[in-house]
C-alpha cells in the first residue's frame, strides 16, 4: 500500500509539471521533487508570412489542342514548359501576415514569362506578361493566373496567345520564424502548385489558324512536388 501511495503521489506531481528527480537529487523519500530544476519552458517563436519580392514559377503542362483552320478542325496533344517571375507592383505589402492574424486580402503580382509550346507538326517559342491574383500567405488553395504574349513557330508563323488558369500556389519561403539572429527574409523564392488552364492562340500570318488548348499545368520543383504544400510533405 505504501509503495502504491508513493507512486500515486509522484504521478500527481508529474501531472502538474514537476520533474521526478533522480535518487541523488532527492532530499527525502517523501519529497521527490524538492530543489529540482523546473520543467523546461516550451518556446514558441512568432511566425511571419510575407510575400517574397521575386517569386519564380517554372512549369510543365500538358493537354489537348483543338485547331480551327479553313473550316476544318483537328484535335492533337499539346505539351508546354516555361518559367514566369512575378513581383508586387509598388513593392511589398505594408503589413506582415502573422500566422494567427487576419491577412487574407488578395494580392496582384505581375512579371515576365517565357515558354515553349509543342504539338504535332510544330514547336513555338513564346513570351509575354503574366498576372497572378492570390492570397499573401505561403499556401493559397485558390489563385487565378493570366498570361498574355506573342510567339513564333517553326512553321514560320507568328501568333498572339492568352491563357487563363486557376489552381493552387505554394511559396514556402514566405514563412519564417522571427528571432534574434534568425533568417533574413527571402528575396527570391520558388513557386509550386497545380493549375487547370485554357489557352487560345491566333496566327497573325500564314493560314491564320486558331488553336484552343485545355490542360493541366504542374509546378513541381519544391518539396511536395506541387501536389501538397512544403510543410505537409515534411510531416
Amino acid at each position: 500500500m505504501r509503495a502504491a501511495a508513493r507512486a500515486l503521489a509522484i504521478a500527481a506531481l508529474v501531472a502538474v509539471g514537476c520533474r521526478v528527480c533522480p535518487p541523488a537529487e532527492r532530499v527525502g523519500p517523501s519529497v521527490p521533487c524538492a530543489d529540482c530544476e523546473p520543467p523546461a519552458t516550451l518556446l514558441v517563436l512568432p511566425i511571419e508570412q510575407y510575400p517574397v519580392p521575386l517569386e519564380i514559377a517554372p512549369w510543365l503542362a500538358g493537354g489537348g489542342t483543338l485547331r480551327f483552320e479553313s473550316g476544318a478542325r483537328d484535335l492533337r496533344p499539346s505539351f508546354d514548359t516555361g518559367v514566369e517571375g512575378t513581383f508586387t507592383p509598388g513593392g511589398p505589402m505594408p503589413e506582415s501576415c502573422a500566422e494567427r492574424g487576419t491577412c487574407e486580402r488578395p494580392q496582384l503580382r505581375l512579371g515576365p514569362w517565357l515558354g515553349v509550346d509543342a504539338t504535332v507538326g510544330r514547336t513555338r517559342g513564346e513570351a509575354g506578361l503574366a498576372f497572378d491574383l492570390g492570397g499573401p500567405r505561403q499556401i493559397s488553395w485558390s489563385t487565378v493566373g493570366l498570361r498574355l504574349g506573342a510567339g513564333y513557330a517553326t512553321t514560320r508563323t507568328a501568333d498572339v496567345v492568352g491563357q487563363l488558369s486557376w489552381g493552387t500556389r505554394f511559396v514556402h519561403w514566405r514563412r519564417r520564424a522571427i528571432y534574434q539572429g534568425g533568417p533574413c527574409p527571402a528575396v527570391v523564392a520558388p513557386v509550386s502548385g497545380l493549375r487547370l488552364y485554357a489557352a487560345a492562340r491566333r496566327e497573325l500570318d500564314g493560314p491564320r489558324g486558331l488553336e484552343v488548348t485545355l490542360g493541366i499545368e504542374w509546378r513541381p520543383f519544391t518539396r511536395g512536388a506541387g501536389i501538397v504544400p512544403h510543410d505537409f510533405a515534411r510531416r
